[in-house]
């Protein structure tokens, strides 16, 4: 059950951290947002994410994407957990 509950709060915060890095790419590529709109605290995040994931540009499969962002997620990878 522990276990069940751990990948489902590691799967929202997968949902949400790429959510957030597909949104600041896109309004990138749109030019409505640039570096000086973001914290460096979001753009070191941002950065350390796309290292590991592409933007989704097209439809493509993203089974094996979200299930390392998990497994990154639920190892405390990123600086956010220090």
């Amino acid at each position: 059950m522990l276990t069940c509950i751990a990948v489902n709060r590691a799967s929202h915060r997968q949902h949400h951290c790429r959510a957030a890095t597909q949104a600041i790419e896109l309004r990138k590529r749109d030019e409505e947002l640039n570096a000086s709109h973001l914290s460096p605290a979001l753009t070191k995040m941002n950065e350390a994410v796309l290292e590991y994931f592409e933007p989704v540009i097209e439809d493509r499969p993203l089974e094996q994407d979200l299930r390392l962002f998990i497994d990154m997620i639920q190892h405390q990878h990123w600086p956010l957990y220090r």
